[in-house]
């Protein structure tokens, strides 16, 4: 089974083309960008590369449900306030529990 995805870049977005072993069907997506609203922190190309990771995953047939053990997940992550809630976390564990 040869399944084949073909990601373009275009000015508004991403282009995803292909095709499908099984079905033989043309596969064409567009994902468009949010450019033009103002996200915090400058975001707005971040969740166009988070756009895209999951369609690929979707086409592939990748995504996983929540309930699975493991499981592929994209997301966004400010790294500077999650170095925050695992020092404010350390700090409310008991000092007995540490080894």
């Amino acid at each position: 089974m040869d399944w084949e995805l073909g990601i373009r870049k275009v000015h508004n977005g991403y282009v995803l083309t292909g095709k499908h072993d099984e079905t033989n069907e043309p596969y064409e997506e567009v994902i468009e960008s949010d450019n033009h609203i103002e996200y915090p922190d400058n975001k707005c190309e971040l969740k166009e590369y988070r756009e895209l990771g999951l369609r690929v995953l979707e086409y592939f047939g990748l995504q996983n449900s929540k309930h699975n053990k493991y499981r592929l997940e994209i997301k966004i992550i400010n790294q500077q306030e999650q170095k925050e809630q695992q020092e404010q976390k350390e700090q409310q564990e008991p000092q007995g529990d540490k080894q």
